[in-house]
Parts: structure tokens; C-alpha cells; sequence
């Protein structure tokens, strides 16, 4: 077991059309692959929906909002150097906000336990 980095984005107020995990998927695997090619760090994501009670009073369209969480975790068994991996994660954050019209994100980063299991073969 190693320690690694865990990063949740959350993303909010995104335009209805634009707020599916397909299409932030395919953003992101874009995104992901260009920054990829130039930083030869890939980040690979979990893209789910969610919904964002938020109230009235605080700068929300609507009182409750789909929500976008991505989620993704630094394998240090690929990447050892969590300077390289952010910086490639700033990029693409960076860019996918300019794609989404600059909706409000948040990020949250975590200490974690990390095991990593590649696929048995016989």
C-alpha cells in the first residue's frame, strides 16, 4: 500500500447541454490526450452526475443544479513525481473550464491509501 494524491473537481452552473458525463468524458479524453502528448502524463478520470443543493441565497440559477464530478487518483506506480501530475491536471482543468464557458469548479485534494491491481493473466 502506498500513499498517493486523490483530486475530486466538482463543476457547477455548467450550460444543460453541456452537463452530462458523456460529454464531459469526451472533453476530458480530448483534453486529457492532447495535455498527454506534450507533458507525457496521462490522467485518466471517473466522470459521474450529480445533483448540487445549494439554497437561495448564493449565486446558484436554481436552488438545487446538476452537478459534474470528476474524480481521478495519481498511481505512483506510473507517476512518481506529484509536481508532473498536477501540472497536467491544472492544464486540463484549465482548458475544459474555457470549453464549459467557465463554469464554477471546485477542487478538493486527499491524502490516500493506494493499491493498484493490474489484470491477472494466465
Amino acid at each position: 500500500m502506498q500513499t498517493t494524491q486523490a483530486y475530486q473537481i466538482v463543476l457547477t452552473n455548467l450550460p444543460m447541454e453541456l452537463a452530462s458525463q458523456v460529454v464531459i468524458a469526451n472533453l476530458w479524453n480530448t483534453i486529457s490526450d492532447s495535455v498527454g502528448k506534450e507533458l507525457n502524463v496521462y490522467v485518466t478520470a471517473t466522470i459521474t452526475e450529480g445533483t448540487y443543493a445549494c439554497g437561495k441565497n448564493r449565486n446558484c440559477i436554481t436552488p438545487v443544479e446538476s452537478t459534474i464530478m470528476i474524480e481521478t487518483i495519481r498511481n505512483p506506480a506510473f507517476y512518481t513525481e506529484e509536481d508532473n501530475y498536477e501540472r497536467a491536471l491544472l492544464r486540463i482543468i484549465d482548458q475544459l473550464r474555457k470549453v464549459l464557458d467557465e463554469p464554477f469548479l471546485s477542487l478538493h485534494i486527499y491524502e490516500v491509501n493506494f493499491i493498484y491491481l493490474e489484470p491477472r493473466t494466465e
